[in-house]
């Protein structure tokens, strides 16, 4: 069997430096996708509820202290009741970009929730199951995260050792725009 020549094996060379990362990029750009899924996944339906829950738990107990308030200015002795402001609705100054100005929205969180803030909870939690579902909790993300964020790291690094192999060789071959200068450090260094 004649040997290949030095040109051969060249080549051969550069091919397999060349398809590994072809390979080793295309891993990394899939664990690219999995991170923006787990980032962008919706909570699970147990911690959205709480979230809900507690927001309105809060709405509730800052509609009692103003109500509280207002109560108090009632039993002042001499208080007109016309004067007493018991159940006021704020309102929030929002940007509207469409009009171009500032639009007053009533904030009604707070006395719904003081006046039917469990059956409102009731009646929210089928509507937050069905939109938390396939929802993962807070500790999921960060596990799921830190698999991805791991793999991705190490297939960098052999990425890195790669393109160091093949100039070593003599070959140069380009680095990502996105390649992480820590990991191109370290593997040099």
């Amino acid at each position: 069997m004649p040997k290949a020549s030095l040109l051969d094996r060249i080549t051969a060379a550069f091919s397999g430096a060349t398809d590994e990362l072809a390979d080793i990029r295309r891993q990394i750009e899939v664990l690219r996708e999995q991170r923006g899924r787990v980032v962008g996944a919706p909570l699970s339906a147990e911690e959205t509820r709480q979230r809900i829950h507690g927001l309105l738990d809060a709405e509730r107990q800052d509609f009692d202290r103003r109500l509280a308030y207002g109560l108090s200015a009632a039993a002042r002795p001499g208080a007109r009741i016309a004067d007493v402001d018991l159940f006021s609705i704020r309102c929030r100054g929002e940007r509207d970009p469409d009009a171009g100005s500032v639009v007053q929205r009533a904030d009604l969180a707070g006395l719904f929730a003081w006046l039917m803030g469990d059956e409102l909870k009731s009646r929210l939690d089928p509507v937050i199951d069905r939109l938390a579902d396939g929802g993962i909790t807070e500790a999921e993300r960060a596990d799921r995260l830190k698999e991805i964020d791991n793999k991705a790291r190490m297939l960098e690094v052999r990425e890195e050792q790669v393109i160091s192999e093949a100039e070593s060789a003599g070959m140069t071959i380009a680095r990502r725009e996105d390649a992480d200068p820590r990991v191109v450090l370290e593997v040099e260094g």
